[in-house]
């Protein structure tokens, strides 16, 4: 299977994004949904591959049944475009990225979901711009960032602490 991600823009609006699922041996549509106001952005699959986790320019992130299209959970968090999310080779976890506005100021950030209940663990802050990519590690201990700032940063997905700066 393969999932894909889209919206478009009419008369300098993004219309709503969709996600679907194709099979990818005979390029049939398996699944398709509406569930977000603006372009997605991002997709990830669950490593067992029944749920897709989407982000989108309507700052939302939406947990997905592969399966059927049905929209199981919607986080919120980021006040602007969500650019990443990728799922914790653990199924545990999510990682989402993006350029928030707090305390006066814009920064990249990045949440830590709770894959189950939705709830925010972890906000890491540490970009000066926004954040374009996520990568857990193996053992879901450690998230790598990039960032329009032009750094990568490695977290500790426990304790939210900075581990290394490239």
């Amino acid at each position: 299977k393969v999932a894909s991600g889209s919206g478009c823009k009419d008369s300098g609006e993004w219309s709503s994004g969709e996600v679907i699922v194709w099979d990818s041996t005979n390029g049939k549509r398996l699944v398709h949904v509406e569930g977000h106001s603006s372009l997605v952005s991002a997709l990830d699959w669950s490593p067992d591959c029944k749920k897709l986790v989407s982000a989108s320019h309507d700052k939302a992130i939406n947990i997905w049944n592969a399966l059927n299209g049905q929209l199981i959970m919607t986080f919120h968090g980021h006040s602007l475009s969500v650019k990443c999310v990728v799922w914790s080779p653990d199924g545990t976890k999510i990682a989402s990225g993006s350029r928030d506005y707090e305390d006066g100021k814009w920064n990249g950030r990045l949440f830590v979901w709770d894959a189950a209940t939705g709830a925010k663990l972890i906000k890491l802050n540490g970009h000066s711009d926004m954040v374009t990519c996520l990568d857990w590690s193996h053992d879901s201990t450690k998230i790598a960032s990039s960032s329009d700032d032009k750094t990568i940063l490695v977290w500790d997905s426990l304790s939210g602490s900075q581990k290394q700066k490239a």
